[in-house]
C-alpha cells in the first residue's frame, strides 16, 4: 500500500506543538514562573537548606546591589546560566534533553491527542505498541515523531528504536525521536501499561476512488460499529482472509482511534479502510457488480448457503441495533443469518465477521 498526505500543514503544526525547537518555558526541562521563580506550591528555600534567609529576602540586609543567588553562584553571579538548546528533541542525533514537565507545550500537545477532537482538528493519530508501530513503519506509513522512554521500554520496543536510529543514520527516514520521562509517557499513552514507545502520525484518509479492487473482490462493510476494539479486530480478520478493503459507514468509532490501530495488530496499515456515507457505499458496490450479503437475525437463509465465490461484499451492523433499514430494504442486498441455538440472537460484530469471512475464504479457495 502506498501512503501520502498533505505534509506541509502537519509538519508545521507538529514543529510548533510536538517536535519543534524549544525555547523559554518550552524547553525540555520543568518550566519555572516569571523571574526564574519556582511554580506556586513549592516550599522551602531555593538553596536547598532548611533555614536561613533567602538572598534578597526581607530577612536579609537592604540596600546596595544584591549578591549572586546560590543558584547562579557557580556561574560567576552574572547572567543566569544559559541552557544548551534542544536539537528538535531528536535523541537519535545526540540530544540529551528529556521532556519531563507536564507544563511543557510539546507534552501538552501530545497529551491532547488522547481526545478525538484534537486528533481530528490536527489531522493526527497516535500509534502504540512495538509490533503495531513496526508494521506501520515497514508498510511505508508516514511517521512524524516517535516518543520513547528508556526506563519503560520492552525488548521489542528497544529493538525498534535501534532500527529507527539505524535508518535515520542511513538517511532512510526523517522521523524525529524524542525522549520522555516515565510520568509523561504514562500520561500520553492510551494503554495502562505502555511499553515505552509511541508515535504521532498523520491521518492518511482514503476515498472510494483510491481503492484498487481485484476482478473478484471481497469487501467488508461495517455500519455504526461503536467499539474501537471491534473495528480493529474486524480489520485484523479482513487481513487474515485477504479481503480487498473495509468500508466503514455511520457514526460509530473513528478509524484513527489509537485503540483501533492497536486492536488491528497492524492490519490497519495493510487493509485499505474507507469511511463513507451509506449511500456512497451502496452505489460503489452496485456499480461494480458486487453481490451484497447483509447479515441479520431475521433472515431465512443461512450464511453457508449463500454463494460467496464471486465479487461479494459482506455487510455487518453495530453491536446493539444491527443493520439499518437502508441496507435491509435495499433490493440489491441478500439477507443472511448466522444460526443461533441458544438464547442470544446475534454475535459480537467482530466474531460474526470472523465466522462469515472465513466461510467466504473457504468457498473461494475451493475447499
Amino acid at each position: 500500500m502506498a501512503f501520502s498526505h498533505n505534509g506541509d500543514e502537519l509538519e508545521k503544526e507538529l514543529a510548533q506543538n510536538i517536535a519543534g525547537n524549544t525555547d523559554g518555558d518550552g524547553d525540555a526541562t520543568p518550566s519555572r514562573g516569571r523571574g526564574g521563580r519556582r511554580p506556586s506550591g513549592g516550599k522551602g528555600p531555593r538553596d536547598g537548606s532548611r533555614g536561613g534567609p533567602r538572598s534578597g529576602s526581607r530577612g536579609g540586609p537592604r540596600g546596595g546591589k544584591k549578591g549572586p543567588s546560590p543558584r547562579n553562584a557557580q556561574n560567576g553571579g552574572g547572567q543566569p546560566r544559559k541552557r544548551k538548546p534542544s536539537q528538535n528533541g531528536n535523541a537519535g542525533q545526540g540530544s540529551a534533553d528529556k521532556l519531563s514537565s507536564n507544563q511543557n507545550p510539546q507534552v501538552k500537545a501530545l497529551v491532547r491527542l488522547r481526545h478525538r477532537r484534537a486528533r481530528d482538528q490536527q489531522g493526527l493519530t497516535v500509534i502504540e505498541e512495538p509490533l503495531v508501530l513496526r508494521r506501520a513503519w515497514e508498510s511505508g506509513y508516514p511517521l512524524l515523531t516517535v516518543f520513547y522512554c528508556n526506563d519503560m521500554m520492552s525488548e521489542p520496543a528497544r529493538e525498534l528504536l535501534d532500527d529507527l536510529r539505524a535508518a535515520m543514520q542511513a538517511g532512510q527516514t526523517s522521523v524525529k525521536l524524542v525522549e520522555l520521562a516515565p510520568g509523561i509517557m504514562r500520561k500520553a499513552a492510551y494503554r495502562d501499561t505502555p511499553e515505552g514507545i509511541l508515535a504521532v502520525a498523520p491521518q492518511v484518509r482514503k476515498t472510494l476512488e483510491d481503492l484498487a479492487l481485484r476482478p473478484d473482490p471481497l469487501l467488508v462493510i461495517l455500519e455504526n460499529v461503536e467499539k474501537p476494539g471491534n473495528l480493529g479486530a474486524a480489520l485484523r480478520i479482513a487481513d487474515g482472509v485477504g479481503a480487498d478493503a473495509i468500508l466503514v459507514t455511520g457514526d460509530g468509532t473513528d478509524l484513527f482511534n489509537p485503540n483501533v490501530l492497536r486492536a488491528s495488530r497492524g492490519a490497519f496499515f495493510s487493509v485499505p479502510a474507507v469511511h463513507c456515507h451509506i449511500g456512497e457505499a451502496r452505489d460503489f458496490l452496485h456499480e461494480r457488480g458486487l453481490k451484497v450479503l447483509a447479515t441479520t437475525p431475521a433472515a431465512t437463509t443461512n450464511y453457508t448457503d449463500a454463494d460467496m465465490t464471486g465479487p461479494v461484499a459482506l455487510v455487518l451492523g453495530c453491536e446493539h441495533d444491527g443493520l439499518s433499514e437502508a441496507w435491509l430494504k435495499d433490493e440489491g442486498c441478500q439477507a443472511v443469518r448466522i444460526p443461533m441455538r441458544g438464547q442470544g440472537d446475534s454475535l459480537n460484530v467482530s466474531t460474526a465477521a470472523a465466522v462469515i469471512l472465513y466461510e467466504a475464504m473457504r468457498q473461494r479457495s475451493g475447499a
